[in-house]
């Protein structure tokens, strides 16, 4: 019964180069990696504000400045990546396997309360917590770059990606179920919240490292050569910087975060108090929160799965990143001036909702773009460099983050947030908490659509490479298994549907100057002159 439905989700390993099994393994493994980042990047600043009584301008700014350093860095890792190969040949799978555990233990670490004072303890979090980033960083890129070398061509990647993303989407839902057990604006206030976040911390982080040591166990089909012992590095930089359809999800990445802010989560837990669902029962806003959270996100999160027949129907993977971030500035700009007062608040939402359609597909879009762009460089220059490229995603997120930490700290300015008050805000947060938490999000969109527009990669353009590619790869695998051939020998081969082997042993009866006429005339035919 589960082989079957393993079968109809993934289809017959029959039919694809990637194994269901393998294809299991690497999902759980994102999955739990997923639960770790979702727990650190969603809670990590809350958990420092209302439970540590971290001061926010002080402690986001230096946040914001630490994040912006370590995403410079991510391309350098990425260099380091593509730079080394272990003994086995391999480039991305061992350092999963490196990162992983330590990974776990810092987690831990990172909530958990050394009883210092406030100066210190601050310097101990942010010291961990560019710990924790410097190896995530590593994990991360290999982790996603394994979806353009775990199977050759673009099916491959789309079905890696897919899947993968799919868990990703699993994985950062688990983190979710933390509003239901701190409870509302209270809970945060209340003195045993720190243990059951350091149980979160157990459980999703440390517990969720652990799980992501499933994506080492998964084979890395397309080896590329070891680069250069002198130049490699600086050669993957300049290959990236080069990769103008990398460059654009970058820059539109970046400029998303550059608006006003509150978070869903947030906006729920201060401006509604109780409410009562028919009768039936009371939830605080937080719970109403975490509700609407899977609501917002359950149509999108359906429709993943038909991102790879949308994408090739509008064109390819950008015209999805289009589409989402249009339909996104367009819904929250209607469910704005709708409001949120009475039940308009889920008309507001399934607005929302309908906006996260497309919007969800964006992570599966990208991944398959980047696996594209990789493609693209090799047709170009004979290399690839997936450390680089996947790097730009963790490059992309940490300076998203950063800019993200100090336009929140702003926005919570501007509101005059204050954790301690509870659900007694002041005026100015409820005057300004709808238009930042709904509207807020769309101006980011809106900035994120300008770079997307000037990617140029047509579905013509990528079967033209792939074709390209198939036959290049089938020349280098027949020159490396048939030893000494020169390339014009394959070809001539080639040409009357023989291998080099069979065609250096033909028949002795038919003349060397036959032969050979008469495949030089059949290789003109077909290619031109050699």
């Amino acid at each position: 019964m589960l082989n079957k439905l393993v079968i109809k989700i993934f289809g017959k390993d029959s039919d694809h180069e990637i194994p269901n099994k393998e294809l299991l393994r690497y999902c759980s493994g994102i999955v739990g990696q997923n639960a770790m980042y979702g727990l650190m990047a969603n809670w990590f600043l809350l958990y420092c504000y209302a439970v540590l009584g971290f001061d926010e301008i002080i402690f986001g700014t230096i946040f914001a400045i630490t994040r912006i350093w370590d995403a410079i860095n991510d391309p350098l890792f990425g260099a380091v990546i593509d730079k080394h190969r272990f003994k086995n040949g391999e480039k991305l799978r061992p350092w999963i396997k490196i990162t992983c555990i330590p990974l776990a233990i810092l987690i831990f670490l990172l909530f958990f309360n050394f009883g210092l004072p406030k100066g210190p303890a601050m310097a101990v979090a942010l010291g961990i917590y560019i710990l924790i980033d410097l190896l995530y960083s590593f994990q991360d890129i290999a982790q996603w770059g394994l979806t353009s070398v775990m199977g050759h061509g673009s099916k491959e990647h789309e079905r890696s990606a897919l899947f993968g993303r799919l868990a990703g989407t699993i994985g950062g839902w688990l983190p979710g179920l933390i509003p239901l057990v701190i409870g509302g604006a209270e809970g945060l206030a209340n003195t045993t919240v720190y243990y059951k976040f350091l149980a979160f911390a157990l459980i999703l982080g440390s517990g969720g490292m652990l799980l992501a040591t499933r994506c080492g166990t998964v084979k890395e089909r397309v080896l590329t050569p070891a680069p250069p012992k002198k130049g490699g590095g600086m050669e993957s930089i300049k290959l990236l910087l080069k990769n103008k359809m990398v460059m654009m999800v970058a820059i539109g990445s970046i400029l998303s975060q550059i608006t006003f802010r509150l978070d869903q989560m947030l906006f729920f837990t201060y401006c509604f108090s109780k409410v009562d669902i028919f009768g039936l029962f009371v939830m605080d806003g937080m719970q109403v929160g975490f509700f609407v959270g899977i609501l917002v996100g359950l149509p999108g999160t359906i429709a993943m799965p038909f991102t790879v027949w949308l994408s090739r129907r509008l064109g390819g993977p950008k015209n999805i990143l289009i589409l989402g971030t249009a339909s996104n500035v367009l819904f929250r700009l209607i469910a704005y001036f709708i409001g949120y007062n009475g039940m308009l608040v889920f008309i507001s939402m399934g607005l929302v909702s309908l906006a996260s359609i497309p919007g969800q597909m964006n992570g599966i879009a990208t991944t398959v773009l980047l696996c594209d762009s990789l493609d693209k460089v090799e047709y170009e220059t004979g290399k690839r460099n997936e450390g680089s490229v996947f790097a730009i995603q963790n490059f992309t997120a940490k300076i998203g983050t950063a800019v993200t930490t100090f336009t929140t700290s702003i926005s919570f300015v501007i509101l005059k947030y204050d954790a301690k008050l509870g659900a007694d805000q002041p005026p100015e947060f409820f005057k300004y908490a709808w238009l930042f938490a709904v509207l807020g999000p769309g101006i980011g969109n809106l900035l994120n659509l300008i770079p997307l527009l000037f990617i140029k990669y047509s579905s013509a353009d990528k079967l033209r490479i792939e074709a390209a590619l198939k036959e290049r790869h089938a020349l280098q695998k027949e020159k490396e298994e048939r030893g000494n051939f020169d390339e014009g020998l394959i070809l001539r081969a080639a040409a009357i549907g023989l291998s080099p082997t069979e065609y250096s042993i033909m028949p002795t009866y038919v003349s060397y100057l036959e032969q050979k006429k008469a495949v030089d005339e059949a290789v003109r035919k077909t290619y031109g002159d050699l």
